[in-house]
């Protein structure tokens, strides 16, 4: 089917170039489970690809936004572990540009708009009682 994505350069004929990429490579693979994990992940990608939560226009854009929600992140779980005894947090700071772009290449096909995961913390306690102060904080916010 050469040709059948030419005439149109929209979002989704483009997406649907990267699935035709995708899928004809699984298809060739000669490792079955390799081919049948390449179409988990396609299936994945549609069934996700519909509930895309931002629209940035380029990575280098979202890795900025995302390393200010860092640190938005960090100052929020500051003042509750600061004011909550026996709580500290972990910041290890976003993922790497390399590492989120090798997520984004082997989970979302190349839809940087599809990674969730740059910005990471957690919390660390020492006593149940502790985690369980943290989780009614979690639950008043939801």
């Amino acid at each position: 089917m050469p040709g059948a994505f030419e005439d149109d350069d929209s979002g989704d004929v483009q997406l649907l170039k990267v699935m035709s990429v995708k899928f004809s490579k699984a298809i060739s693979c000669v490792d079955q489970v390799e081919a049948f994990e390449l179409i988990k992940k396609l299936s994945n990608y549609l069934e996700d690809s519909s509930a895309t939560l931002q629209n940035f226009p380029d990575f280098d854009t979202l890795y900025k936004a995302a390393e200010q929600s860092q640190e938005n992140l960090i100052a929020e779980m500051e003042g509750i572990a600061d004011s909550t005894p026996g709580v500290d947090i972990i910041n290890p700071g976003p993922k790497t540009k390399a590492r989120a772009s090798a997520k984004i290449d082997s989970d979302y096909l190349g839809d940087f708009n599809m990674i969730k995961d740059i910005v990471r913390a957690a919390f660390i306690t020492n006593k149940d009682n502790d985690f369980k102060s943290i989780l009614k904080i979690y639950k008043k916010c939801k």
